[in-house]
């Protein structure tokens, strides 16, 4: 029975909103009922059984029937408070009397407990003194008439650091039950605020890439478009111009070639102002260790080695070296069937050089001539004032080496 009790009330505890039966009043009702019972049984201390086996049995039933159907929810019904403790209270006397008082009489602090429980710090301080004058009449009642008011007395006295020691434990309980829901309250208004959050970092993102989108338009409309309206006069101006006067001609052409200048210089900005996330995140070495890192695992085994102290780059040599290491990476992963790629970077004085290395088959001479991918990188690298070399290595494999001026005027001037 006790087992049973103490799991069930472990099952309750378990359902939310559910109050728990505290364990150590369990314990207590099961233990002073199992003593009161075998001292009865087995007479220890040889005073004689008062009532027979049918009183105490009954007596036992309606205790446990009591206990089972006390409240520990104060949102429980007022009536039902009320009837379930005074209920338990004279099933614990009726115990106390059949069985043997001195060691049931510490029921009376489940009562106490239960009160506090219910009804709160204040009344139950007040069912704690009520408890006092019923333990003093069960020793009376119980008690021979020698040792009676004097044994009473000492029920009763010892019932007052009983209670107060009940109280205290009880607030302990309370105070940690609330904590616990405070704790779930705050969890569940932090997983809403996590949901909130990032429900609005999705949009504020997508917000972002909008009015990005928007700016780009914008830019292209208002520069690039702008420098190709002129174009298209200036050169309808030189073709009516063309037989009339050729000098007039020659003039306007030169001045569509320089709109035309204009408006790739335009191009050009907007482009290195569309950088890569992982370079929005990420600058420099870090970057580039981090593309080699997603790249390994999905083909061939892929290695990141930095050689000299790592130094300032500008805006543009970062862009470019990441591209390149995408370019390499990307063609080895999909056409060279290596099996490893090497990645390395060299800081060195005047310049920073990059090679990306592979064991695999190599490539065609066509496919090397005819790639827009390797053309467009070599065109952003001469851009910079650099040097690149793409091609099959004697021992095998492919080979992309480029080699950029660390100067970020140097750069600048050559962009």
């Amino acid at each position: 029975m006790w087992l049973r009790e103490a799991r069930s009330a472990i099952a309750l505890s378990q359902i939310p909103g559910t109050p728990r039966r505290p364990g150590i009043f369990v314990l207590l009702f099961w233990s002073a009922v199992a003593v009161a019972l075998l001292t009865w049984t087995f007479d220890l201390f040889g005073e004689g059984r008062r009532f027979g086996v049918v009183p105490v049995s009954a007596a036992t039933v309606v205790l446990i029937a009591a206990w089972l159907a006390l409240p520990w929810d104060p949102r429980t019904g007022g009536r039902r408070k009320l009837l379930a403790l005074a209920f338990f209270i004279v099933a614990t006397f009726a115990f106390c009397q059949t069985t043997n008082v001195i060691w049931s009489w510490p029921l009376y602090s489940i009562a106490v407990a239960d009160g506090v429980f219910l009804f709160g710090f204040g009344r139950g301080a007040v069912l704690a003194i009520v408890t006092l004058p019923l333990a003093f009449v069960g020793g009376y009642v119980y008690l021979s008439q020698e040792a009676r008011f004097p044994g009473s007395l000492f029920l009763a006295g010892t019932m007052v650091p009983v209670a107060a020691f009940v109280v205290g434990i009880c607030k302990a309980v309370v105070d940690a039950q609330q904590s616990r829901r405070q704790a779930r309250a705050l969890l569940v208004e932090l997983q809403h605020a996590n949901a909130e959050l990032r429900r609005q970092s999705g949009k504020v993102k997508e917000l972002a890439i909008s009015e990005e989108r928007a700016r780009i338009v914008r830019e292209v409309h208002d520069s690039v478009g702008h420098h190709l309206t002129a174009i298209n006069l200036q050169l309808q101006n030189a073709e009516r111009f063309g037989q009339k006067n050729p000098e007039r001609a020659r003039e306007k052409v030169r001045e569509a070639r320089e709109s035309t200048l204009s408006a790739l210089a335009e191009v050009r900005r907007s482009v290195r102002a569309l950088k890569p996330p992982a370079l929005e995140e990420r600058s420099g070495v870090a970057a580039l260790a981090a593309l080699a890192r997603s790249f390994d695992g999905a083909g061939p085994e892929v290695s990141f080695e930095l050689e000299g102290e790592e130094g300032t780059l500008s805006e543009e040599t970062g862009l470019v070296l990441y591209r390149a290491t995408q370019e390499g990476l990307t063609n080895a992963a999909r056409h060279s069937r290596a099996r490893r790629v090497r990645v390395k970077l060299a800081f060195e004085p005047e310049e920073v050089r990059l090679a990306v290395v592979d064991d695999g088959e190599g490539a065609l001479e066509g496919a090397m001539r005819g790639g827009f991918g390797l053309a467009a990188l070599r065109e952003r690298v001469e851009a910079l004032g650099g040097k690149m070399a793409a091609g099959n290595r004697p021992e095998g494999g492919f080979a992309l080496r480029i080699a950029l001026p660390r100067d970020p005027s140097t750069d600048q001037e050559a962009g």
